[in-house]
This record gives C-alpha cells, sequence and structure tokens, in this order.
C-alpha cells in the first residue's frame, strides 16, 4: 500500500528538476544533493529524469527533509567537519517506491510505510531502482541513542510498518510534515523532543525483549523526582527494595549507564530543555538549575558545558535565535 507523498506549500523547496532543462537535470541533482548532505555521494542517477525534489524544514535544533527521487545510488561518509559535531541520527519512512539501506554489514530493503534507522556517525549507502517518495528526521545522535540506548547498533534497521508503535511515529511524521510549517519554533522544538522520545518506542526494544520490572521502577522514578536534589542512587534502589549494587547491574544493562548517571543526565536533559522553553525565559540559569536538583550553579554550568558544548546561556541564546 503506498501513501500519498505531501507536498506542503510551506516547506522550503531546496531543489525542484520540474524547473531545470531536463538535460541538466542529473547533473544538477548529482551536484545539488552533496552540497545539502555533506559527506554525500552520488554513485548513479537516472540519466532523464522526469521528477526529483529535496524539501526541507526545521525540527528545533534537527529537520525535516521530504524527498522524492528517480532511481539512483548514493553513498555517504561523514565529512571530517561534521565528526567535530554531534552528528545526526535519521529516521527513514518510506511513502512509496522502496530503499536498499546499507550500514555496517546490515542490509534492508524498505516498502512503502516502513521506518528504517541510519546513524550519520558512520558510512551507509542508499540505492532504489524505481521512483521513491520518502521523509527523513534528522535529529541529534546523542540526545537519541542518550535516551534509547537500545537502538545502539541498529543499522540498516528496518521497522515493520503494521507494528503499532512504528505506525504511531510514521502518522506523526506526516502529520509534522503538513502542519509544522504552520507553527513557530518553540512548537517544532517541541515535537522534535517528542518525536526523540517516540523513535524509541517504535524501534526494536532492548535486546533482552523486556526490561527488567524494576529497571522500569526506577526509571519511573527518577523520572518523577528528578527535580528533587535529594534524590540519589541510594534512594532509588531503596524505594525498590534492592541493594545500589544490584540495580546498578540491572540499570547498565538497560540503559548503558548506573544509577547516578542517569540522573545526572536526565537532570541535564530537563535543565536544557527548560533553558530553550520561553515559559523560562523570566528566570536565571541558577534558578533553573536549582529547580532541576542541582546545588551548586558554578557545578552544573560545567556540567552542562561538557554535556551539550555550549554554556548554560549560550544555549538559551541559541534556542531564542531559532525561535525568533
Amino acid at each position: 500500500m503506498e501513501m500519498e507523498a505531501p507536498r506542503p506549500p510551506d516547506m522550503t523547496a531546496l531543489l525542484d528538476l520540474e524547473q531545470v532543462a531536463a538535460e541538466r537535470r542529473a547533473a544538477i541533482w548529482c551536484g545539488t544533493a552533496p552540497s545539502l548532505f555533506p559527506g554525500l555521494s552520488v554513485a548513479r542517477f537516472a540519466e532523464a529524469p522526469q521528477v526529483g525534489n529535496i524539501r526541507r524544514m526545521a525540527l528545533g535544533s534537527g529537520s525535516l527533509w521530504a524527498i522524492t527521487s528517480a532511481p539512483a545510488a548514493i553513498k555517504f561518509k561523514p565529512a571530517p567537519a561534521a565528526q567535530a559535531r554531534d552528528p545526526s541520527f535519521s529516521t527513514i519512512l518510506q511513502l512509496a517506491g522502496s530503499l536498499r539501506v546499507r550500514q555496517e554489514g546490515h542490509v534492508c530493503r524498505t516498502g512503502a510505510g516502513d521506518l528504517c534507522f541510519v546513524d550519520e556517525s558512520l558510512p551507509f549507502e542508499l540505492e532504489s531502482t524505481e521512483l521513491s517518495d520518502f521523509l527523513v528526521l534528522r535529529l541529534s545522535r546523542s540526545a537519541v541513542l542518550d535516551r534509547n540506548p537500545h537502538l545502539r547498533g541498529l543499522f540498516a534497521c528496518r521497522v515493520d510498518c503494521h507494528q503499532p508503535a512504528a505506525e504511531i511515529l510514521g502518522d506523526t511524521l506526516l502529520q509534522a510534515v503538513r502542519t509544522a510549517p504552520f507553527l513557530d519554533g518553540w512548537q517544532r522544538q517541541r515535537i522534535a523532543a517528542a518525536m526523540t522520545q517516540m523513535i524509541g518506542i517504535a524501534g526494536p526494544g532492548p535486546q533482552d525483549g523486556v526490561r527488567h520490572w524494576r529497571v522500569e521502577a526506577a526509571l519511573a522514578c527518577i523520572e518523577q523526582h528528578s527535580r528533587d536534589g535529594d534524590l540519589d542512587a541510594e534512594g532509588v534502589a531503596r524505594a525498590q527494595g534492592i541493594s545500589r549494587r544490584r540495580l546498578d547491574q540491572l540499570m547498565k544493562g538497560a540503559t548503558g549507564r548506573p544509577i547516578s548517571a542517569y540522573i545526572w543526565e536526565r537532570r541535564l536533559e530537563q535543565a536544557a530543555f527548560d533553558l530553550s522553553d520561553r515559559n523560562h525565559h523570566g528566570r536565571t540559569v541558577a534558578a533553573i538549575a536549582y529547580a532541576n536538583g542541582f546545588t551548586d550553579a558554578a557545578h552544573f554550568s560545567r556540567a552542562f558545558k561538557t554535556r551539550f558544548g555550549k554554556s548554560p546561556l549560550a544555549w538559551r541564546e541559541a534556542a531564542a535565535e531559532r525561535v525568533a
């Protein structure tokens, strides 16, 4: 079943081959696509494509792309400059046609409605033998994998469109294309944050199938009390009636980190969100730090810069510029 490819007028058109003379279309595509995706090269492209377009919209610090491509083969190798920054974690939603995706020895083929994950910190290849319509959601790799560590290593991973959670994410992506052009920057940022969480739900679960119930209870406890400055690893373990050592073992297996590190990371994430939220623009950085369980503003600032690469103030200013 093919899905209707959305084409909203407010999504920025970066390339439309219908506006190019037929004899120049292949050359224009092969030259323009790599400039839009540094590190990409076109190994093969249809000689006389009838159509082909690339559209983009910003979603917070991420982006959503709508692409219609004639049969092509492309290769991607991370550019050195991109490696110095936080690369993207991409979710591809196939709307029509199909793609063959290869990364790190893994290969999958997507059909209409299917999702696929690609890690842009590593090389990959895409190939289509027919006209293909697809969406690409590009979000911060660290944000996606820190929140969903079970997705690490799921290269070229196809997610069946018939799985309920995958269907929800696919529908949300389609709605984002249709409605995001009419939302302000702050609202788009919220959508990106929600999708970061949804990707983890739509993708395959942790390798052991179902996380230990104590881990789920610990995560719920941290989510509910992360702003409490008195919350610590011992308290979380005590609430579960288990030793900290045992809970650390379970947490590492499920999330890749011990309890204390998870609490710390969750507080930093929430502080970053609050600093970006215009509803908190009147609060000082120190006030936001204290509200998220940090007891030392200077220590918070150092940890924040280490985690996000910017000081809390610079993070807030960058967020304000995106919304403006």
